[in-house]
């Protein structure tokens, strides 16, 4: 669960987002511990943790560059946002998630390896229950009392694509294409099992290829 506390250090740990001291919102100091603690019980890790914290916040040593550059591409991305489709705001959306995963693993572990931790954790975390909730109810139209022989895994794979694609109608006639392409590529008669519970394969491929291209 993510609460007020948890959305307020992955705030300060997204290189992107890390703000100025004086940018800083009152009783930010609380909130860290209270995260911290949560992930490392050890009172002389919560400091060494709590220091890093501090240390981040100068912006010094290679990652400080790192939030310099982030930010600065940042501000070019927004001037250039309004030209942007609905289906490439989500897409970079799932980027700037992606990216700060990757920019925490590869070069803020060296410098911060205890904070690296919390911030892999936290960048990863929905900062709202509404994608959940939409899950949740398409969930109900694939696996329902007609279907109830549908595998777990079956049913994962293909909420996956019933989500996934979606959003993907809204993409221009080349992205349809390729997603015609790929249904009619990896879905034959083989694919159907006899006794009417889809093969998780088919979908696994389809979604495969459909994030491997968004």
């Amino acid at each position: 669960h993510c609460g007020k506390a948890e959305h307020i250090v992955a705030w300060i740990l997204d290189p992107q987002t890390t703000p100025l001291a004086d940018q800083l919102p009152g009783g930010w100091q609380d909130d860290a511990n209270t995260v911290i603690k949560k992930f490392y019980p050890d009172a002389a890790d919560q400091d060494t943790c709590i220091s890093e914290m501090n240390s981040l916040l100068l912006r010094t040593g290679a990652w400080g560059d790192i939030i310099k550059r982030k930010q600065a591409l940042l501000q070019q991305n927004d001037r250039q946002r309004s030209n942007l489709s609905v289906v490439d705001e989500v897409i970079m959306r799932q980027k700037r998630m992606s990216n700060c995963v990757n920019e925490w693993k590869v070069s803020g572990t060296a410098q911060f390896p205890r904070l690296a931790q919390i911030a892999v954790r936290l960048a990863q975390a929905a900062v709202q229950s509404a994608d959940v909730e939409r899950v949740c109810k398409a969930h109900k139209i694939i696996h329902s009392k007609a279907r109830n022989r549908l595998k777990s895994q079956s049913v994962q794979q293909l909420l996956f694509c019933y989500v996934n694609l979606r959003l993907l109608n809204k993409c221009p006639p080349p992205m349809d294409d390729f997603l015609m392409q790929c249904i009619e590529a990896e879905v034959n008669e083989e694919d159907i099992d006899p006794d009417g519970d889809e093969v998780i394969e088919v979908a696994g491929n389809v979604a495969g290829n459909v994030a491997g291209n968004v």
